[in-house]
């Protein structure tokens, strides 16, 4: 039964919205009223109303909302009790050849010493996989650090996975995919990206100026050129890209760029469809590196709002009776292998031992029976999450929840201000759809009846 404390009341100049975001239930108004609405339940909760008018007020909202039942939280199924993983990310490597500024990793080592993982024990650790019954998986992501460093272990894995599949002994081959910064791009790493048709991000910031000023390499030096070149050459091979991924920072927003024109400019000058704008990570908000224009990043998400998963599953919300209470497959379908064998849920908890979640003995995996109390801090069971009307319709990485501490109460507050613009945007759409069907259907019905 909604009560008063579920709702949040939205209203722009047209629209007036009372969403109940733990019901999937949005009833729309006008811009008076939701106004009006708002101010009560303020009262409510400062205890400022008589007896009689929260009496009165609370049977308003029940009658409003009546009928209207709880989504149902799920949770994902036990990677031990599973023989399909959706995502196994090798991180080949934690050395990286490029030192960029806001880089999240510390220059891709995690806080580690350097390791990568050889060609032999790549096999070992895929035999793993398979002796712990996984015998089907639909992605090998190659990582790093850099993991074009040590493209023989690339060539190893797919190797290893192809011939494992042709014999049967896996159920369907992987799609391959990595990501890479493009600098190291050969002959030699171009072949085997051909030959097992490995799908490529790269990553690269803008323009050249801008770019040379954030990714460069140990000497200071930039890295444009070289990126441009590692494109090139995979295109003169008929390797498309499938995506290039750039990382958005308070340089971006001194010269004028925003994450739109940066990713018209990186699609249209390398002919590449798909580009992605992230934001810089933890790190990023402590050295000054991270744009914290909260109105231009919200503006984008909205622009792209029928993309991302929360924009879906705000404009499904009328059919919705579920909700996830997890916001990311790691450590259930997705798994993170490093050099040594060792598991995580993903590349961005490395160099947090108390988040591996498996590791290697006797040529199988030895999963750590607590893994789900540390995969809670990091989704809607955590503290941070727990009672937020946002958490229904939330798809932030769990890995921000549980470690970013700088930038947190900023993202929290971008998620939740994008959720509220969604919400009167998908209202307004149907609104003003159902409001030009009646208006159509009442000048047939007047058409008919012979009135002009």
């Amino acid at each position: 039964m909604v009560s008063i404390d579920d709702l949040v009341v939205l209203y722009d100049n047209e629209i007036g919205v009372i969403w109940a975001p733990e019901y999937a239930e949005v009833r729309a108004t006008t811009p008076s009223h939701a106004q009006l609405i708002k101010e009560y339940i303020q009262k409510c909760r400062d205890k400022e109303l008589k007896p009689e008018e929260l009496e009165r007020f609370t049977k308003y909202i029940l009658k409003t909302f009546k009928g209207s039942k709880k989504l149902k939280g799920i949770e994902p199924s036990d990677i031990c009790e599973t023989t399909a993983l959706n995502r196994v990310e090798f991180i080949v490597t934690n050395s990286c050849n490029l030192k960029c500024k806001y880089c999240y990793a510390d220059g891709g080592s995690y806080g580690c010493d350097s390791h990568y993982i050889s060609p032999a024990d790549a096999g070992k650790y895929i035999d793993a996989l398979i002796n712990s019954g996984y015998t089907s998986i639909k992605e090998i992501m190659f990582f790093g650090g850099e993991p074009t460093l040590f493209p023989e272990t690339i060539n190893e894995i797919c190797k290893s996975i192809t011939k494992r599949y042709e014999e049967g002994i896996i159920t369907s081959l992987p799609t391959f995919t990595m990501v890479t910064n493009g600098t190291l791009i050969d002959d030699y790493v171009a072949d085997i990206i051909a030959k097992y048709h490995i799908v490529v991000t790269i990553s690269i910031d803008g323009p050249k100026g801008l770019n040379d000023s954030l990714r460069v390499d140990y000497s200071g030096a930039g890295t444009y050129d070289r990126v441009t070149a590692g494109i090139r050459l995979l295109k003169e091979r008929g390797i498309n890209i499938r995506l290039i991924e750039a990382t958005y920072t308070i340089n971006h927003k001194k010269l004028g760029y925003s994450r739109e024109w940066v990713k018209e400019y990186l699609s249209s000058t390398f002919d590449v469809k798909d580009v992605l704008i992230a934001d810089c990570e933890d790190i990023a908000f402590s050295q000054g590196y991270a744009c914290d224009d909260i109105e231009e990043l919200i503006g984008y998400v909205l622009q792209r709002a029928d993309q991302t998963t929360t924009g879906r599953l705000i404009k499904g919300m009328g059919s919705k009776t579920k909700y996830s209470e997890y916001s990311c497959e790691g450590g259930f379908k997705n798994l993170s292998i490093i050099p040594g064998g060792n598991v995580y849920p993903c590349h961005m908890y490395l160099g947090r031992e108390n988040y591996q979640i498996a590791t290697l003995k006797d040529g199988k995996y030895e999963f750590n029976e607590k893994r789900y109390d540390l995969l809670k801090s990091g989704t809607k069971h955590s503290k941070v999450c727990e009672k937020c009307w946002a958490k229904f319709y939330c798809s932030m990485c769990p890995a921000i929840i549980a470690l970013n501490e700088s930038s947190l109460d900023y993202m929290c507050c971008v998620e939740k201000e994008a959720q509220k613009r969604m919400v009167l945007k998908y209202a307004k759409s149907v609104f003003l759809y159902n409001k030009n069907k009646k208006e159509e259907e009442y000048a047939r019905r007047n058409h008919s009846a012979g009135i002009t």
